[in-house]
């Protein structure tokens, strides 16, 4: 079943907003995604090379990083998503396209 509080069903929602227009409500956001995965794989390397240096504390400081990067993934899915559900459909999908997505959706509960 769909919960829109799991990491996945805020993303499949944001997913499916998108496929509404895809090739217009991609760009709302695609430049700040990623920059978002450009900082997050920066930050990893400088990371994984320090605790090359030093053995330490690794597993604490992996695990702030990652809880770091999933806290600003799900601010960043938030905020895209309600930029996407802001902008107009100019045009419509395919009818076939629209039926099966919405079947998909009723089989986990999510809301149209």
């Amino acid at each position: 079943m769909f919960h829109n509080s799991t990491s996945w069903g805020r993303h499949e929602g944001l997913h499916r907003e998108v496929l509404k227009e895809y090739q217009k409500r991609i760009r709302a956001y695609e430049d700040e995604r990623d920059e978002l995965e450009s900082e997050f794989v920066k930050e990893s390397e400088k990371l994984v090379g320090s605790l090359k240096a030093k053995k330490g504390d690794a597993e604490k400081k992996l695990f702030s990083f990652s809880e770091k990067c999933f806290d600003s993934s799900e601010e960043a899915e938030d905020k895209w998503t309600k930029k996407v559900k802001g902008l107009p459909i100019d045009k419509k999908t395919n009818i076939v396209f629209t039926s099966f997505w919405k079947k998909q959706c009723k089989k986990v509960g999510m809301p149209v």
